[in-house]
């Protein structure tokens, strides 16, 4: 009798199918997971702006019209700060009728390309603590 050292190749297929199975289970999870981790740090850094620009109110009687003004390194006028790869947050403000400050603001998370395909691609929250997002399910992407 012949004795067989290793694998036969229907064996080596088998093995080759289950893997692409559980990898074309796991992947789509796994992106998920990370697009999470990002809408996150997006919300954490909106909520965090959001205190800053009742802390610049406090301090001068209207809300910051810029990135700059609140304490973030980004160009003078810029209203648009450059988060990180995946999230871009701007500041919008309307001014009082007469002296010119703004007395509202809202904060938008802008998502970039390889967030894009996210359910949640803008976030949002305004003077009054209302969340918002630009496409998506409001209260999916601010409790996910």
């Amino acid at each position: 009798m012949r004795q067989s050292k290793g694998f036969t190749l229907i064996e080596l297929m088998i093995v080759v199918a289950i893997v692409g199975i559980l990898a074309a289970v796991a992947y789509p999870a796994y992106r998920d997971s990370v697009m999470k981790s990002h809408r996150a740090d997006a919300k954490a850094e909106l909520l965090r702006m959001a205190t800053a620009q009742e802390k610049f109110f406090s301090r001068s009687g209207s809300y910051a019209r810029t990135v700059k003004e609140l304490g973030y390194s980004a160009p003078a006028a810029s209203s648009t700060l450059n988060f990180n790869e995946h999230y871009d947050i701007s500041v919008s403000n309307s001014p009082a009728a007469s002296a010119g400050n703004a007395v509202t603001y809202t904060l938008t998370a802008n998502a970039k390309a390889g967030q894009l395909d996210d359910k949640c691609d803008g976030l949002s929250i305004n003077s009054i603590g209302a969340k918002g997002v630009t496409e998506g399910d409001n209260k999916t992407c601010w409790d996910r």
